[in-house]
């Protein structure tokens, strides 16, 4: 997992917190986990969520999101 937070002002002050991951559920694990032992959690309130799904390469063998299905060549 790959995580970042930034600092942002406009248009109100917060922080932005990113994360990149292979599996959903290693994202979700840290959650449950955190609600558990993050001490600041009680004095932050979230605005909003979002997951996003980015397709990994392709080439002329494997046309985009192919591995998704399981196909590994061009039909």
């Amino acid at each position: 997992m790959l995580r970042r937070s930034y600092g942002i002002d406009a248009p109100a002050p917060g922080l932005l917190f990113i994360s990149f991951q292979n599996e959903l559920r290693t994202f979700t694990a840290t959650l449950t986990h955190m609600d558990t032992s993050d001490a600041l959690l009680p004095f932050t309130t979230t605005t909003a969520s979002a997951t996003f799904l980015i397709l990994p390469g392709f080439d002329a063998q494997r046309p985009l999101g192919s591995r998704l299905f399981g196909r590994s060549r061009a039909t």
